[in-house]
């Protein structure tokens, strides 16, 4: 991958998994905490999930060549869902930490977020992918 576009969404993309995947499922602390407003979680919960689906969208996305696809579309949302219901049910074995129905739907809006922003934005990350080319 000579491309540095697709190298830097490449290696944000797997920055950013790692990441996802430490945030949900470290244990929790166990002491009350101090959220800043109700609902706290449920938008952090969906801007991870967004920021995620964006970065492997949009990689996707300059990797087909403006070539839409129905199937990749439909992978890229079905791994938002899996990744939402598996990091919930895995919540619910980590100490401190439960499995909430609400975050799984504050993942799913953020990946359909991703998705509509990518969507949205596909000719420019094309043309920038093409300067590189």
């Amino acid at each position: 991958m000579a491309n540095p576009f697709r190298r830097s969404l490449l290696i944000l993309s797997i920055v950013w998994t790692v990441l996802l995947g430490v945030l949900l499922l470290m244990p929790g602390s166990g002491k009350n905490t101090i959220h800043l407003f109700a609902g706290e979680d449920k938008l952090v919960h969906g801007g991870l999930f967004t920021v995620w689906i964006t970065l492997l969208y949009s990689l996707v996305i300059v990797s087909q060549k403006n070539q839409y696809s129905i199937t990749s579309l439909l992978i890229v949302l079905l791994l938002g869902i899996g990744t939402g219901i598996g990091t919930e049910w895995l919540q619910s074995y980590i100490p401190y930490r439960t499995m909430d129905t609400n975050d799984f739907i504050a993942d799913l809006l953020g990946t359909i977020a991703a998705i509509i922003t990518v969507l949205s934005i596909k000719k420019r990350l094309i043309l920038v992918d093409n300067k590189y080319e």
